[in-house]
């Protein structure tokens, strides 16, 4: 709905965004965990990885990172990231809720996030379309997450976003700030798909 895009909090605001009006706050210690599928690619284990470590630098939570076949039956919420094809939980839940999320729908790099129930547990959806999309949705959630009555809660909202440009990047004239440590995340943080690096350090300019 427009109101719920308009009140978004979300940079840029995705295509989809509907605004369940309701918050859900991080379960306990030992009872929340992130998972990916047991066929994550490297760049999924990455985003993963990169939301455990921003949701403790924020909120001093540090939560585990398990594979979709390892989470216990004491896990009873879920931060479910992957694509389809490398993360069967995902797949299973995408074809319950008839979510589409291909190569064509949203299309390259696009991600959807959902929060449901599955069985007793809640899960927080985090599905790319490919690989990049996954690193997408990742940040996209993290931005979701707000400190409120002294817990750390997730804004319920249905997203499905995907670019308006295929490339995406900017040039760089020095190798040594292109490799700077946090450079790259940087760049996936705001969606980064290429650089153009001329090095002014160098003989050749």
């Amino acid at each position: 709905a427009a109101d719920d895009r308009a009140n978004c909090p979300l940079v840029p605001t995705p295509k989809v965004y509907r605004d369940c009006g309701r918050w859900l706050a991080l379960a306990n210690e030992g009872e929340v965990a992130i998972a990916v599928g047991a066929k994550a690619s490297e760049p999924e284990e990455y985003a993963a990885s990169r939301l455990r470590t921003l949701v403790e630098r924020r909120y001093r939570r540090r939560l585990p990172i398990l594979k979709e076949n390892e989470v216990s039956d004491r896990v009873r919420q879920v931060l479910l990231l992957g694509q389809r094809a490398t993360n069967a939980w995902l797949d299973r839940l995408c074809d319950r809720r008839n979510m589409e999320l291909s190569a064509a729908s949203p299309g390259e790099d696009g991600f959807v996030i959902e929060t449901m129930d599955d069985g007793n547990r809640q899960v927080v959806l985090v599905g790319g379309s490919n690989a990049q999309g996954v690193v997408f949705g990742q940040n996209a959630l993290l931005d979701l997450l707000e400190q409120r009555d002294g817990r750390v809660q997730l804004r319920q909202v249905a997203v499905r976003d995907w670019p308006s440009l295929r490339w995406r990047g900017r040039p760089h004239w020095r190798m040594r700030v292109h490799l700077a440590p946090g450079v790259f995340d940087s760049y996936a943080r705001y969606r980064l798909n290429f650089t153009d690096v001329r090095d002014a350090d160098t003989p050749d300019g």
